[in-house]
């Protein structure tokens, strides 16, 4: 079966995974069109009674003529905004009916778009290190005191293609939102490498913890490692 991540790090609210399958298979075609369209995607609660996530399922391209992608949305946390959802879907699936739809998919190539959402305390984000503590900084000039409340930077040649941020909540949290993209191989664990980078760089960018990940912590790292959700 096709793993998905697990949510370990608390701070860690959504990841979005969008898949482009480049084919002309019958079968493989066949099997997408049984994923259902974004007015009646599936989801399934996963995690514990304590630590509750969903997984939402569905079809489909910003254009009519390109219905060749899959999204899979896993959701933590409930706020208001672009990209996380302010209120889920009704469940109407388990997890594992969810992973027989993605089955059909193994060894196909695709182009994927992962996308990390983590809601972070003020407190949390060092302002001499990393990329986004020094941009939230407060200036002052002439009695004027000025903060940057939001931005993007676009990444090339890096492990990682984008790290958004925004303050939220009175300035006691940060929506940091980080994106990766990849053409790869879908197979039960694929997802390993492209989570592990956006798990890096969060680190780096945001916390400015520098560390080098080996062969066995690129496979077996906390928010890395995959393994199939509890089903509560």
């Amino acid at each position: 079966m096709i793993q998905l991540p697990m949510f370990i790090d608390p701070r860690s609210s959504a990841l979005m995974i969008c898949s482009h399958l480049e084919t002309t298979d019958r079968k493989i075609l066949a099997a997408i069109k049984k994923i259902p369209s974004i007015e009646e995607m599936l989801c399934a609660k996963i995690g514990t009674k304590s630590d509750v996530a969903y997984v939402m399922l569905f079809g489909g391209g910003t254009e009519k003529s390109d219905e060749n992608h899959v999204h899979v949305n896993m959701v933590r946390r409930l706020v208001q905004g672009n990209v996380i959802y302010s209120k889920i879907p009704k469940v109407n699936a388990k997890f594992s009916e969810i992973q027989s739809l993605l089955e059909p998919f193994k060894g196909q190539k695709a182009d994927m778009l992962l996308t990390k959402v983590f809601f972070v305390p003020m407190s949390d984000i060092p302002q001499d290190q990393g990329l986004v503590g020094p941009a939230l900084a407060e200036e002052t000039v002439g009695g004027i005191t000025m903060r940057q409340v939001a931005g993007k930077l676009r990444i090339k040649g890096g492990p990682i293609g984008s790290v958004e941020w925004m303050i939220r909540g009175d300035d006691k949290e940060v929506r940091i939102e980080l994106e990766v993209s990849e053409r790869s191989e879908i197979a039960e664990g694929h997802l390993a490498g492209p989570c592990e980078r956006l798990t890096s760089a969060f680190q780096l960018m945001v916390l400015g913890e520098r560390r080098n990940v080996t062969s066995t912590e690129h496979s077996e790292s906390k928010e890395g490692r995959l393994s199939p959700p509890v089903q509560p």
